[in-house]
C-alpha cells in the first residue's frame, strides 16, 4: 500500500501489509512527492526486489502511482499492472467548482499516462466502461468491468431501522443540499422521520441554517476519521441511504447499502439508475427535484420497504457480494494458471 493512512481505516496488520508512504492529507501528500525525489523510490525498489510482483492493482489516485508502475514496467514487465478507474473521465466538470474541477482534471492526466505503462484496465460498472471508451477509445481489449465486491459479513450488531441517512464525503457535485431540504420538508409536515449525517466534510455551516426545530430530527457525526464499522452500522440502521451525487459513474455507498438490504434513494442519473431500479430496489428523483417530490421518494420507500428491502439484498448477492469474485476475474485467474 502506499499510503500508511489505510491502515487506519481497514485496520491493517503491518505483518501482512507495506506502507511506502504516510500520505493523509495534501500537506504529507506533497512531502511524500519530495521524499521520494530525494532518494525514497530506493525503497520501492528494494520492495520490488524482495518481492518481485506478479500483480500490482492501483486502487485509488496517488501523485507517485505513476512513478511505481513505470519501476514495476521496467523492472518486471511480464507483470500484470492493473489500475481500477473508479471515475474514469468526468466531461463536465462544472458542477464540482473550480478548485475540485482542477483536482479532476490533473487526476485524469495522471491516469492517461498511467494507462501507457498498465496491462489491464479495471472499471466498476457498464456506465463506467462508456465513459472511459469514450474518453479512451484505443484500450478495448484491456478492459474489464468488476463492481466493487463486499464481504458479505454484517456483524452479529442488531439494528432498529431508524434513520434516512447520508454517508460519506460531499463536495459541490454531492452537496447535502437535498438532503437538508427534505429535513426541512419533513418537520413541516409532521412527518414522524429521522434524519443521520455521517462525514468527513465539513457541513456545520450548511447544518447551522436550519431551524432549531429540523435540527431536532436530525443526528451529525463529523469528524476527521470514520471508521468503516461504524458506516455499515449506520446504513443498517436505516430505512434509506440518500445519495445526492449530481454525476457519477458509480457510487461505492449502492453495494453497502444493498449489503444491509437497505433501499437508496437518489438522483436518477447513468452511473445511479444502472444500479438503483425505480420502485424495485429504491427511488429515482429527478435531477432538480421539489422538496414535494423528495418526501415522496420517503414515503414510498417506508411504505414498502419491506419488498424494496428483499430486492436490494438480492441484488447485493447477484452482483455485489464476494463469492462473484471468480465471475469478474476470470480473465485474472486463467492468466495466473
Amino acid at each position: 500500500m502506499l499510503s500508511w493512512g489505510y491502515n487506519k481505516l481497514a485496520g491493517a496488520s503491518p505483518a501482512n501489509h507495506f506502507f511506502l508512504t504516510k500520505s493523509e492529507s495534501m500537506k504529507s501528500l506533497m512531502a511524500d512527492s519530495l521524499n521520494y525525489l530525494l532518494g525514497g523510490w530506493r525503497s520501492i525498489r528494494t520492495l520490488f526486489s524482495s518481492a518481485p510482483p506478479d500483480f500490482i492493482c492501483f486502487y485509488n489516485p496517488h501523485p507517485l502511482n505513476l512513478i511505481v508502475i513505470r519501476q514495476a514496467q521496467h523492472l518486471y514487465p511480464r507483470s500484470i499492472r492493473t489500475i481500477y478507474l473508479h471515475e474514469p473521465y468526468v466531461p463536465d466538470r462544472s458542477s464540482y467548482g473550480t478548485t475540485r474541477g482542477i483536482m479532476i482534471a490533473l487526476l485524469e492526466w495522471m491516469q492517461s499516462q498511467m494507462l501507457g505503462h498498465t496491462s489491464d484496465i479495471i472499471l466498476p460498472s457498464s456506465h463506467a466502461h462508456e465513459l472511459f471508451m469514450s474518453r479512451y477509445p484505443n484500450y478495448p481489449g484491456m478492459v474489464h468491468i468488476a463492481p466493487i465486491l463486499l464481504s458479505n459479513r454484517l456483524g452479529t450488531k442488531s439494528h432498529d431501522r431508524r434513520y434516512l441517512s447520508l454517508v460519506g464525503n460531499l463536495n459541490k457535485s454531492r452537496g447535502p443540499e437535498d438532503f437538508l431540504t427534505l429535513v426541512h420538508s419533513a418537520t413541516v409536515l409532521g412527518e414522524n422521520l429521522k434524519f443521520k449525517i455521517i462525514t468527513r466534510s465539513n457541513i456545520q455551516r450548511a447544518v447551522d441554517k436550519l431551524p432549531h426545530q429540523d435540527r431536532k430530527m436530525l443526528t451529525v457525526v463529523n469528524k476527521p476519521l470514520i471508521a468503516d464499522e461504524e458506516i455499515t452500522d449506520t446504513v443498517a440502521e436505516s430505512i434509506a441511504l440518500f445519495l445526492p451525487h449530481r454525476q457519477a459513474a458509480q457510487s461505492g455507498n449502492v453495494p453497502v447499502a444493498f449489503r444491509a438490504g437497505t433501499p437508496v434513494i437518489a438522483r436518477d442519473i447513468p452511473g445511479l439508475s444502472q444500479h438503483v431500479r425505480h420502485r424495485e430496489n429504491g427511488y429515482l428523483f429527478p435531477l432538480k427535484p421539489t422538496p414535494e417530490q423528495l418526501i415522496e421518494a420517503v414515503r414510498f420507500v417506508r411504505d414498502n420497504f419491506a419488498e424494496l428491502s428483499r430486492c436490494a439484498r438480492r441484488d447485493f448477492e447477484d452482483i455485489f457480494a464476494e463469492q462473484n469474485f471468480d465471475r469478474y476475474y476470470q480473465w485474472l485467474l486463467k492468466r495466473k494458471m
